[in-house]
């Protein structure tokens, strides 16, 4: 996953906690690159 992926989050809402609220296609983009062969979640997580 690039920078430019998670840079592009699509944050459709930032809540009173602070608790950001990602909409449906990022969540899914996210998803698809966490179950290619060899991806690491916390290596999405950093980027």
């Amino acid at each position: 996953m690039t920078k430019r992926a998670v840079e592009e989050s699509e944050v459709i809402r930032v809540d009173a906690s602070g608790r950001r609220r990602h909409s449906p296609e990022f969540k899914r983009r996210l998803t698809r690159l966490a179950l290619e062969p060899g991806a690491s979640v916390a290596g999405i997580a950093r980027a």
